[in-house]
């Protein structure tokens, strides 16, 4: 549900702006991935000039849907986009890592039990 109301917040944000908005995640779509981020990261816009933050916050105040908004200065996003994009190098370069198992000591199997054979009197004689 967050994801499509992510999806509408930038629709109408766009609407009243003289560029379009970016946002993180950077593509929205109305899917389960996309409203698991935007409940645990939120819905970061990113505003191309004054004028346009301008815009974008007066339809963020009026939507029903927003609890929260923070306002983020733009060095301080330019860190966090970095740190974002390191982490995820980071784990795909984990995911692609070759699995290494952890070779556990090898014990050596137990000998065979000689079977005590009982022999018939007339192999004896042999």
């Amino acid at each position: 549900m967050e994801s499509l109301r992510a999806i509408m917040l930038v629709k109408n944000i766009n609407e009243v702006c003289e560029s379009d908005v970016h946002t993180i995640p950077e593509t929205l779509e109305a899917n389960t991935e996309t409203t698991q981020f935007i409940i645990e990261n939120g819905l970061k816009i990113i505003a191309n000039s004054p004028v346009d933050l301008t815009s974008a916050l007066e339809v963020v105040t009026q939507d029903i849907n927003v609890e929260t908004y923070e306002i983020i200065e733009a060095k301080q996003h330019a860190a966090e986009v970095k740190e974002a994009k390191e982490e995820a190098e980071k784990a795909k370069e984990e995911a692609n890592a070759p699995v290494e198992a952890e070779s556990a000591p090898v014990e050596k199997a137990p000998e065979p039990a000689k079977a005590a054979t009982k022999r018939s009197r007339t192999e004896k004689r042999r």
